[in-house]
């Protein structure tokens, strides 16, 4: 199904101080479509989009930028939804649900199909990214009724050797810097968690420090941290065991692989493992699947997680497959 943006009059159309106007759907579509309608009270554009938790005052435009609808003020609570807040009465609301409608919108209206509403929602209330907010709203409009791993937030952990390109798998997920990155091995201590989006689903992902037998003396800062990231290993839904694919097997990848096998041979339902063989964009430093042995029953991955990387398509494109 085409994405579409779906809005919502949040107040009566009878006189009063303000209107409030609730839109939601794909997020790039909202970017070009509605934040453009918004302008400065001379009709200038403001040339780029309202950024997330951002309120701003101006001007709405028709489509055709003839004449200034109202005076408005634009919110964007989270992806895939903004609030824009109009002057009451009949008049003025009408005239901008038409210019909705004329940049392609729907109308979600009580007694003409169900009314879409994050305050009075149950299930929409919930949602934490764009991909279930809008499987959401494609099944309140008539569509198929979403599964529910797409409505449910995974809980991923990133593990593997010091060095192995974790946090730069994160990094490429989140598309920014959210980890610290540095050739020095060991830069991450403690537990970096971000909600990203993978393939339509949510995942909250967590970036481990590295595992090594070199890290795990009982007195050290680094082995409270290593305990640390033990204990979220085995809280996780599923591991993602990044390897670096340029080295050997042999040393700090097997010792690693080799940790976390042991901490998870003591549970009962130990999470599902995933091997991202990572930095696929340098010569390869082994062959074959040497962790089979380790983990038998891991489906694996090859990824670049450099910025102009391949890691994010490959993840997306295996997630239906994980869940």
């Amino acid at each position: 199904m085409d994405p579409v943006i779906y809005y919502k009059q949040m107040t009566s159309g009878e006189s009063g101080a303000i209107a409030i106007f609730h839109l939601y759907g794909d997020e790039a579509l909202l970017s070009s479509r509605m934040d453009v309608l918004f302008r400065g009270k001379g009709g200038a554009a403001s040339g780029r989009s309202v950024s997330r938790g951002e309120l701003r005052y101006g001007w709405l435009y028709p489509p055709d930028g003839s004449e200034a609808v109202d005076e408005v003020m634009l919110a964007k609570p989270v992806e895939g939804m903004r609030v824009v807040m109009t002057h009451g009465g009949m008049v003025i609301t009408t005239a901008v649900g038409n210019t909705f409608r004329e940049c392609g919108c729907i109308e979600l209206a009580d007694g003409t199909a169900h009314p879409i509403d994050a305050l009075d929602d149950p299930i929409l209330s919930h949602c934490l990214t764009e991909a279930q907010a809008a499987a959401v709203l494609r099944w309140r409009a008539g569509g198929p009724e979403p599964k529910q791993s797409l409505l449910a937030t995974h809980r991923v952990v990133l593990a593997g050797a010091p060095n192995a390109g974790k946090s730069c798998v994160l990094n490429h997920l989140c598309r920014y810097d959210r980890a610290f990155v540095h050739p020095e091995a060991g830069a991450t201590r403690d537990v970096v968690d971000e909600l990203v989006e993978v393939g339509g689903y949510t995942v909250w992902i967590g970036d481990l420090p590295g595992f090594s037998h070199a890290i795990t003396a009982r007195d050290s800062l680094a082995g409270d941290a290593w305990r640390r990231a033990a204990g979220r290993l085995i809280q996780s839904e599923m591991i993602w065991f990044v390897v670096d694919s340029s080295v050997p097997w042999e040393g700090e990848s097997a010792e690693a692989a080799a940790a976390v096998a042991s901490i998870l041979a003591a549970q009962e339902h130990p999470p599902k493992v995933l091997v991202i063989a990572n930095k696929a964009d340098l010569p390869p430093g082994w062959n074959g699947t040497p962790w089979q042995d380790i983990f038998p029953h891991a489906e694996a991955v090859r990824v670049s997680s450099l910025p102009q990387g391949d890691a994010n398509d490959v993840l997306a494109a295996h997630a239906a497959i994980l869940w």
